[in-house]
């Protein structure tokens, strides 16, 4: 027998009873949906809404063969999760599974729609994390590999700053900004998308993988996937960050699918006297760990859940024996317990067992000991050896509120929505599963919530654990509704059979065309936002010549940068987004008293041993020639307007200011004077973008000086 499993909204339940009494019909459904007139030919539904619409209908509109799933789906305590070729899913006839009825004809139909959805799903993941615009450490990562590549060497102590002199640079990011500078090298912009969008792929498509393989449908891996994206959308840019996430979706992967609830028995073994199995797949973890160290710091995270996990998974085992008593009266809460019996043993197989578990504990322990101490080793395998680590301890030893990302989570603004709905789907996948629960993986996703609480670039790491934790229980709820709407399906159809639907290919074909159309654009340029970095500063800076020591604000210095590194290399800028690792904290704090002000203590770090609190010193320190920094920083403009008689302003808009020393640029006898009429002081709007570098025309003298605007108007 065959049944069409319907949704619960009334509205669709009711078309659909009236829809599927005539046969011609059924099968026209799929291509409904596609027609000008159907729901996708609607030009009042956006763009997102349809393409949610087309992946949430057919996960419930869709065939069921009852016969071949009876053993399966009657019970809603089977795991979702049982063994790969298990799939049970929330769309049946797109799992790529056949039953004995299937014709060669249906099989390869299904297989081409398996792999249609799977790849729409990927797409819509990506258009959602294909945001196009430069990050401002962007420039300054580009930077520093393709000097690295140029000179064969890294490089020791700090570069491209007069601020400091001969500091210790010890370089977290070195893969990422080798990567980064080979792309821009080969293709500029167009090779550093293609990198952001394989990194894209790899960290959606491992979580998605994973909930294939367990034996999640089309239904649940949207879901996953989709709030996986949406949790990571605010911080994917072209950055280090990416590799750090990529790698996180690794580690998670591997300590998920070959550490299943810590170690585990042969598969279908259930008797308590066989020995646990050691997954060889988990040995990908000490090259993996390698890998994340060189590319970015955040390695520290991995190394942080990997130790938490497995010393939860062995103290879980070693555990096992003492909680019979709250097993029993907390039978849903420890319910995740490995090798768990419904029947208590008699007296012979529990001294196997307690033998057997001795055992394991001790196997346990050492396979983890080892592992992680191979791991620890294999991070140790960097240009820094040891510095590396316990710099990076000593640096996250203290607070950064300055940076937006390390703030904590505004809970009550826009800025979270994706984080409650991830919440409010793990709540309700939660409420009434019957699968066992991974408790070193949710303990572990317990602390990693606390941390993104703190700190808003831990969320994507939240993220990256609940998808791969959830899908289960997301499976299970997502079938129990798919029984419940099977039942009410048969009441309303007694009596009556509804033919088997041949699997759809014309509709995720649709899609993956639609959502490839859609992502093209936001990824075929590297956006450099004029209304947010000083490109047209920059371009009246070369086209005067203006150079020298520049103090350029925090956000734009790695950008001022990579300009001087193009057209003036001899120029030096202070300070840049490299942060602790090329400055001390005293200069930190200096150019910060300038730049924002005397502030609270949870807005601003500012260390005693700094001194008193001074803004002006950063005019003075190392003997800026110039000063360039955002108008809407007040404290910043009223320093300089205090002190107006040492410094003059030689360029404004409605974005930037760029002063100089007076003693220079505004003394007739002076080499580098800069007469008043070619002083550009306006408040011209700054708006659009530009492609990626958006460095400024360099124009000869003549040219410069005729394109230069020569009017003050204030």
């Amino acid at each position: 027998m065959h049944c069409k499993v319907l949704t619960s909204h009334w509205f669709l339940e009711e078309i659909c009873t009236e829809w599927f009494q005539r046969s011609s019909h059924r099968s026209r459904f799929v291509g409904f949906l596609g027609r000008p007139d159907g729901i996708l030919g609607k030009p009042e539904l956006g763009f997102e809404c349809c393409v949610f619409a087309a992946f949430w209908i057919p996960g419930f509109f869709v065939t069921i063969d009852t016969s071949a799933m009876t053993d399966s789906i009657s019970n809603d305590n089977s795991p979702a999760s049982t063994l790969p070729g298990d799939q049970i899913s929330s769309a049946a006839c797109f799992n790529g599974h056949s039953s004995d009825n299937d014709s060669a004809t249906d099989v390869c139909r299904r297989k081409i729609s398996v792999v249609l959805w799977l790849s729409a799903i990927l797409m819509f993941g990506l258009l959602i994390l294909s945001r196009s615009g430069a990050d401002p450490d962007l420039w300054g990562h580009v930077t520093y590999g393709r000097e690295v590549i140029r000179d064969g060497h890294l490089h020791p102590t700090t570069t491209w700053s007069y601020a400091v002199e001969g500091y210790r640079w010890i370089n977290h990011e070195n893969i990422a900004e080798l990567v980064m500078a080979a792309a821009d090298l080969a293709g500029g912009q167009t090779a550093l998308l293609l990198v952001k969008s394989l990194l894209t792929l790899i960290l959606l498509g491992v979580p998605l993988w994973a909930a294939w393989r367990q034996g999640a449908g089309i239904v649940t891996c949207f879901f996953i996937t989709t709030l996986l994206a949406l949790n990571i959308s605010f911080h994917w840019l072209v950055r280090p960050h990416m590799f750090s996430y990529a790698c996180a979706a690794g580690l998670i992967a591997l300590l998920t699918m070959f550490l299943p609830g810590g170690l585990t028995s042969r598969p279908g073994v259930k008797d308590r006297s066989e020995p646990l199995i050691f997954s060889r797949w988990l040995w990908l973890i000490p090259p993996l760990m390698c890998f994340w160290t060189n590319a970015h710091g955040g390695f520290l995270a991995g190394m942080a859940i990997l130790a938490a996990w497995l010393g939860l998974d062995a103290l879980e085992l070693i555990a096992e024996p003492f909680l019979p008593v709250l097993q029993r009266r907390l039978q849903p809460l420890f319910s995740g317990l490995r090798r768990q019996n419904d029947s208590e043993p008699d007296s012979t197989s529990a001294i196997v067992y307690r033998d057997r578990w001795k055992t394991d504990v001790i196997r346990t322990i050492r396979h983890h000991a080892i592992l992680f101490s191979v791991t620890v080793a294999a991070c140790l395998c960097n240009p820094y050896g040891t510095e590396l680590p316990l710099w990076m301890l000593s640096s996250l030893g203290r607070p950064r509120p300055e940076i937006c990302e390390w703030a904590p989570l505004p809970l009550l603004s826009e800025d979270a929505l994706p984080f409650w709905g991830l919440a409010l789907t793990a709540m309700i996948a939660l409420s009434r599963t019957t699968h066992p629960i991974r408790w070193p993986g949710f303990i572990v996703t317990g602390l990693l919530t606390w941390q993104a609480l703190s700190h808003y670039r831990h969320l994507p790491f939240v993220a990256i654990m609940c998808s791969f934790l959830l899908t289960p229980h997301i499976e299970q709820q997502v079938r129990r509704y798919q029984r419940w709407s099977r039942e009410r399906l048969a009441s309303l159809r007694s009596g009556s059979t509804i033919r088997k639907q041949r699997p759809a290919i014309l509709l995720p074909g649709l899609l993956v065309a639609g959502l490839a159309a859609a992502i093209y654009p936001r990824t075929a340029q590297l956006n450099v936002d004029q209304s947010y970095y000083p490109v047209s500063a920059m371009q009246y800076m070369t086209d005067h010549r203006l150079d020298g020591r520049v103090f350029v604000t925090f956000n734009w210095a790695q950008y001022a940068l990579a300009v001087f590194a193009n057209s003036s290399r001899e120029s030096r800028i202070a300070f840049d987004g490299r942060f602790r690792t090329c400055y001390p904290q005293s200069i930190i704090d200096m150019y910060f008293d300038f730049t924002l002000g005397d502030l609270p203590k949870h807005i601003r770090y500012r260390e005693d041993a700094s001194g008193e609190f001074d803004p002006t010193q950063a005019l003075s320190y190392g003997n800026p020639d110039l000063v360039l920094f955002e108008r809407f920083r007040k404290n910043c403009t009223r320093v300089m307007e205090d002190a107006n008689d040492e410094w003059c302003l030689l360029y404004q808009d409605s974005l930037a200011q760029l002063w100089g020393r007076r003693s220079q640029f505004d003394d007739p006898t002076s080499a580098e004077y800069l007469p008043p009429e070619h002083r550009h002081i306006t408040d011209d709007l700054q708006e659009g973008a530009v492609a990626w570098p958006g460095f400024p025309v360099v124009r000869s003298s003549a040219s410069s000086v005729a394109a230069a605007h020569p009017a003050v108007r204030l």
